[in-house]
């Protein structure tokens, strides 16, 4: 187990295991944290808490949320407990670090939309940028929907519906809806770029050196990273109101104005009372009615009396991000939480974690942590987090998600793909959480998407509470609706070249590769790669080190109906010296079992059973082997001769083989083939004279 520290700084060292030393200056107001200064590091003690209780928190929260890499206590504006896993596993494409824990950068994924509306309130705040104006009227920026659209509304994330603001409540996860509206309407509205107002907030909050958001001009769903430190003065900066050090960096009424959920004529209810604007809440649903929706499309709706995090106080903010990061806020005890980890599957850390690690010992009432779902499918939850946005076909309601079925496979097949440039972490994330075996990959595709009739919601069924809607108000005119800007065009298919989809779709000896073929398409590429490589510039379509569904051959091909649990890709050439070989030494079928039963066997049906073997394994050496044993009755030494030249002819000889008809039939190119480079490899190893398996075949 990975070696913690609980870092506590004095004159810059760090300590483990000790109790945090006494304090630094800080030169900001008391309570409000750090200013431009280091945060000031002190013990439990001075603001009423005690280091035994901090432990078992963060001992809890280890326990519940997985793969910890950081955990932060801030109180009165004073960092009075802080621990670092330096071992701890990082998420996909982190950057290596080998400085100070407390130094090292977090990337904080969905946390970037929450930077991005401090950012756009800082321009607020500075210089006049209306978050009520019609994005259109007032500063030329089309709407991403048929009716007018504020700042507000895309902060609230309130416009999900195509027919009003409140109708539907949706989450831009890809920031490809309106959250990459946001640069435009800033730099319209005030003349400067959203860097501009990032710069100054660096500076006025005096982040580190390590904190940056390098697409802050483009992207707003992702890119924001810094230390657990840096992410800390986001949440004091809330608890602040606004102010740091000696002014009102952002406007009080703004950073109040963020933690309220956002409701319009004619509804009488919150599309979700438990999302402010860029930041989710815990709703008093005394005065926000309605049901709380979360990013995922899985957790059921917290709808009635319910609200994010049941039990637990109505002033908690979070600021959360993919693989459980997390900034929360508890203004009534004036503190800040800080985790941060790799914890992937679809469950919230600070309602499993966080605030119930915390909360007995902040005399705060806590809330009764739920249970972690289980899988239907055989899969990790983390992989079933990751398919989440796909389980019924890409569609967002606010209704129990259905599987979809032929949509879910497709979304599969479309999504992915063009995860390589957007989110290329998916790669690394596919390989390690979810099947990557050809055969369970498709089971589990098929089981997930509810082909197999099962629901493989985790969180299925929802709860059948009954919910009072509140009636509608009198709606509010709109004007009438205008044209929203066009799609963009859609990529290439599976982002193929239209050369390689040339190639795809060209005709061929046999297996042509139809889209959405399944096994016979799938055969099709094992068969024509290095002609679609060489001849089309095809990228590899499909290969043992990811996922199947998450290659290009899933794309094209779709779901294999009758998939092999063997690899795909080509089993490295066969040499003579194998530990076999080396036992017998070139004469493992030359003994009193093997040589009368292959030299009696007719030569066409020994050649038609190491035909039909080498159809079986796909290249298999060892599978091969234990096929022809089952066969022929040889012995082990013996078998793996054949398995060897069943590997050798596949390797070599598999596009001229492949179309071939079974012995006696077999074409002349595949005969020359094989006998060119596979047939002394078995005669040397079986020890057996070459006439005696003369036209050996196999592919």
């Amino acid at each position: 187990m990975a070696k913690a520290i609980r870092l506590l700084l004095l004159g810059g060292c760090a300590s483990q295991g000790l109790a945090a030393p006494g304090s630094l200056a800080l030169s900001g107001s008391g309570g409000q944290g750090p200013g431009v200064d280091k945060w000031e590091v002190v013990k439990p003690q001075s603001v009423g808490l005690q280091l035994a209780d901090l432990d078992k928190a963060r001992d809890f929260i280890n326990e519940n949320v997985l793969d910890r890499q950081c955990f932060l206590l801030i109180k009165d504006g004073k960092i009075a407990y802080e621990w670092y896993d330096p071992k701890a596993p990082d998420p996909p494409h982190a950057p290596k670090w080998s400085g100070p824990p407390e130094d090292k950068p977090h990337r904080g994924w969905s946390m970037t939309k929450t930077v991005g509306g401090f950012l756009t309130l800082l321009a607020a705040t500075e210089d006049g940028l209306n978050i009520d104006a019609d994005i259109t009227k007032e500063y030329g920026i089309p709407s991403p929907k048929p009716y007018p659209v504020t700042l507000r509304m895309m902060m609230s994330q309130t416009i999900g519906g195509d027919h009003r603001p409140g109708e539907l409540w949706r989450y831009d996860e890809m920031g490809d809806m309106w959250l990459h509206l946001f640069p435009k309407v800033i730099l319209s509205a005030t003349k400067h770029n959203a860097s501009y107002y990032l710069n100054r907030m660096h500076s006025k909050l005096g982040l580190s050196a390590q904190f940056s958001w390098p697409t802050v001009d483009t992207e707003w769903y992702r890119g924001a990273a810094g230390s657990c430190r840096d992410w800390a003065r986001f949440g004091q900066l809330i608890l602040n109101q606004g102010a740091w050090g000696e002014e009102q960096l952002i406007d009080a009424k703004y950073i109040k104005q963020m933690q309220e959920p956002v409701k319009y004529a004619p509804y009488n209810e919150y599309s979700n009372p438990c999302y402010g604007m860029l930041l989710w809440v815990n709703a008093d649903k005394s005065k926000h009615p309605g049901c709380c929706w979360e990013a995922s499309r899985f957790p059921d709706p917290k709808c009635n009396n319910e609200t994010f995090m049941t039990g637990a106080v109505h002033d908690l903010t979070l600021n959360i991000g993919l693989f459980g990061q997390v900034v929360m806020t508890l203004s009534s005890v004036n503190t800040v939480v800080v985790g941060f980890g790799r914890d992937l599957r679809p469950i919230e850390p600070a309602r499993i974690g966080y605030y119930p690690g915390v909360c007995k010992m902040l005399g705060l009432p806590c809330n009764t942590p739920p249970e972690v779902p289980k899988t239907k499918c055989g899969e990790l939850l983390q992989c079933t987090g990751m398919a989440a946005q796909c389980f019924s076909g890409g569609n967002w309601s606010h209704q129990q998600p259905a599987p979809g079925k032929e949509q879910c496979v497709s979304c599969f097949q479309n999504r992915l793909p063009a995860y390589e440039t957007k989110f290329p972490e998916s790669h690394e994330m596919m390989q390690d959480w979810c099947p990557t075996d050809h055969k369970k990959a498709m089971e589990y595709v098929k089981c997930f998407c509810g082909l197999t009739g099962e629901d493989a919601n985790p969180f299925a069924p929802w709860p059948t509470t009954t919910t009072t809607t509140l009636p509608l108000s009198p709606a509010p005119p709109l004007p009438p609706p205008t044209p929203t800007p066009a799609p963009p065009a859609p990529p290439p298919a599976c982002e193929l070249t239209d050369k390689c989809i040339q190639g795809l779709e060209a005709h061929y000896e046999c297996y042509d590769m139809k889209r959405n073929g399944g096994h016979d398409c799938y055969r099709g590429i094992k068969t024509w790669q290095k002609t679609l490589t060489a001849n089309y510039s095809c990228p590899q379509l499909m290969n043992d080190s990811e996922p199947i569904f998450e290659s290009k051959a899933f794309c094209w091909c779709g779901l294999d109906n009758s998939p092999s649990s063997i690899s795909w890709h080509r089993a490295p050439a066969p040499t003579p010296q194998t530990a076999y070989q080396s036992k017998v030494q070139g004469i493992a079928c030359v003994n009193a079992q093997d040589a009368p039963i292959l030299v009696r066997k007719p030569q066409i049906l020994l050649q038609q059973d190491t035909f039909v073997c080498g159809q079986q394994v796909d290249g298999d050496a060892n599978k091969g082997a234990v096929c022809m044993q089952h066969k022929e009755g040889i012995t082990p030494p013996c078998a793996h001769c054949f398995g060897m030249a069943i590997a050798c002819s596949y390797q070599n000889c598999h596009e001229q083989c492949e179309c071939s008809p079974s012995p006696p039939g077999v074409s002349p190119g595949c005969q020359s083939c094989v006998q060119s480079h596979c047939q002394a490899l078995l005669d040397s190893c079986t020890g057996l004279p070459g006439s005696t398996l003369d036209s050996f075949i196999t592919v």
